[in-house]
């Protein structure tokens, strides 16, 4: 782009001056139409027929011409026109910087280095026109640039800080003897760790192997720990093993209150044993199993005789109906009194109905008995 210091006449004293703001660049446009001439080659107003222009933009002692086309009577040539390409590039410029603008405030931090680093290369493929608004141009892309590094590195000392302070607890679980409490915590430090966003590359990495150092420490500690445990773990499940052969065998066994006490006692043995490892599990199923089978067996039947022993009483408490009204009835008649012969020998028939709910039904069945045949006694006296 060509630039001079005065506005471009070319000593035409009809040429006409105009001035106004650009729209893109905010700059005063000038704008010259010169050389119009009349059928005798003599200087006309360029309103009246056809002539050349110069257009520039003024900025501080320069006007950076735009456009040149020559008067007709220099030949009309177009000298100079730069209107399309500057205008492109101001207003890539001014894209960039826009976008540069919602890079900085993203908290996408890996799309917003990515995103700079393309918003660079794409702004130094942009031509520079020399001219002081595209410094300000320049100067508010890298503001914008500056905003989001700031971010980012304030970001990153405090994800430092968070992964310092795991470290630090990593480092104190590491010297755990509860090692499955240990592990669970460790686990729980891992997933904080993932959450955690980066410090910089460079100290993630760092970080990282410090952070990792105290995993292998307590993990070498667990397996030392379990190698030094083998022994015991491996008489644990020898113990477990037989005890789950003879709870199986006594899983289907009808002596309730014997095999009860025996799954009583192989319960105390149980805990007595001690970890069988990654078997304890699995081993504690199978035992457990067995028990339970017999539990519920044990409470089939208990459930059973229950519904008996209250279809025993429904039964028992007709019979006591009907011996409390023949005993109050006052009929000692033989058919009568055989009748209350027959409600005893009913009522040995039907079976029990639990010890206390029998006793107490007995002897309310036997008070209306001793009733009746009381009463009977004195009645054959007074006959006889």
């Amino acid at each position: 782009m060509k630039r001079t210091k005065n506005i471009e006449t070319f000593r035409d004293t009809e040429a006409i001056v105009e001035k106004n703001n650009d729209e893109l660049t905010g700059l005063e446009k000038v704008q010259v139409r010169y050389g119009a001439r009349n059928a005798f080659n003599q200087p006309i107003s360029p309103n009246e027929a056809e002539h050349g222009t110069w257009l520039a933009l003024h900025e501080g002692d320069y006007y950076h011409v735009l456009y040149w086309k020559r008067a007709p009577y220099e030949g009309g040539e177009v000298e100079i026109d730069d209107r399309d390409d500057f205008t492109s590039s101001v207003k890539t410029k001014q894209k960039l910087i826009q976008e540069a603008k919602d890079y900085s405030i993203t908290e996408e931090w890996g799309k917003g280095v990515n995103g700079f680093k393309e918003l660079m290369a794409k702004w130094k493929e942009v031509k520079y026109w020399h001219l002081a608004i595209e410094d300000e141009f320049w100067k508010a892309f890298q503001e914008a640039q500056a905003t989001f590094f700031e971010r980012l590195r304030a970001h990153h000392d405090d994800n430092k800080k968070i992964k310092s302070a795991l470290i630090q607890k990593a480092e104190e679980v590491s010297s755990s003897d509860d090692f499955s409490q240990a592990t669970a915590q460790l686990n729980a430090l891992l997933e904080e760790w993932k959450q955690a966003g980066s410090a910089g590359n460079e100290l993630d990495n760092k970080l990282w192997k410090e952070f990792r150092k105290y995993f292998d420490i307590f993990y070498k500690r667990k397996e030392e720990h379990w190698n030094a445990l083998q022994p015991a773990i491996e008489d644990a499940k020898r113990k477990k093993e037989e005890l789950i052969a003879l709870a199986q065998e006594k899983k289907d066994s009808t002596e309730w209150k014997q095999t009860g006490n025996f799954y009583y006692d192989l319960m105390e043995q149980w805990k007595q044993a001690g970890y069988a490892g990654k078997d304890n599990d699995d081993l504690w199923a199978r035992f457990n199993d067995a028990r339970q089978t017999f539990y519920k067996n044990r409470q089939t039947y208990f459930d059973q005789l229950d519904a008996k022993h209250k279809q025993n009483a429904s039964e028992k408490k007709k019979l006591i109906d009907e011996a409390k009204r023949l005993a109050h009835g006052l009929d000692y008649s033989r058919e009568v009194t055989q009748r209350m012969r027959d409600l005893q020998s009913e009522w040995k028939k039907i079976g029990s109905c639990g010890r206390e709910k029998e006793n107490a039904l007995w002897k309310e069945f036997r008070e209306q008995m001793d009733f009746y045949f009381d009463h009977l006694r004195e009645f054959s006296s007074y006959e006889g």
